[in-house]
């Protein structure tokens, strides 16, 4: 963590991430960037500059399994809970759509370029497992667990 009180401009958080992903990709006239990798669910950035903070979402199932696994409701309510815990990652419903979505925020303040391209590299990792996981219907055959991809959340300020 960047231990000063400067906080990086926008440019050098997304070039930082453009240098990750080998291209750069535009924010729209949303303020939004959307990344796909392979066959996995799109991943949108948007950049909320009044607020200071990156929202990242994906959308990991268009609905739960009906019926829904216990092990798998357990697992859901422990990740909505991770941004109080630690500052992680988490899953929800949308409320007009009524897709199940994964979500983390991150406050530009307190987090360097480095920070924010591993927290957004942790969170592909974290909304594929819990795709997988809601696919699986709770099925221990995923092979990580998402709260194994979340360490750099726990550092970052809340």
């Amino acid at each position: 963590m960047n231990g000063s009180r400067y906080t990086p401009s926008v440019e050098q958080y997304l070039n930082a991430l453009y240098s990750f992903l080998g291209g750069e990709i535009p924010p729209n006239e949303d303020d939004c960037i959307t990344v796909s990798l392979e066959d996995e669910n799109p991943v949108t950035i948007h950049i909320d500059q009044q607020k200071e903070q990156f929202d990242i979402i994906s959308i990991v199932a268009d609905e739960l399994p009906d019926p829904v696994d216990y092990s798998l409701v357990l697992d859901l309510l422990s990740y909505a809970m991770a941004p109080f815990v630690d500052g992680g990652p988490s899953v929800g419903r949308d409320p007009h759509s009524g897709f199940i979505q994964a979500f983390v925020i991150l406050p530009f303040k307190g987090m360097t370029p480095d920070d924010f391209v591993d927290a957004f590299r942790n969170f592909m990792k974290f909304q594929i497992v819990v795709a997988h996981r809601i696919a699986d219907n709770g099925e221990e055959n995923v092979q990580s667990d998402p709260s194994d991809q979340n360490t750099i959340f726990s550092d970052l300020p809340v």
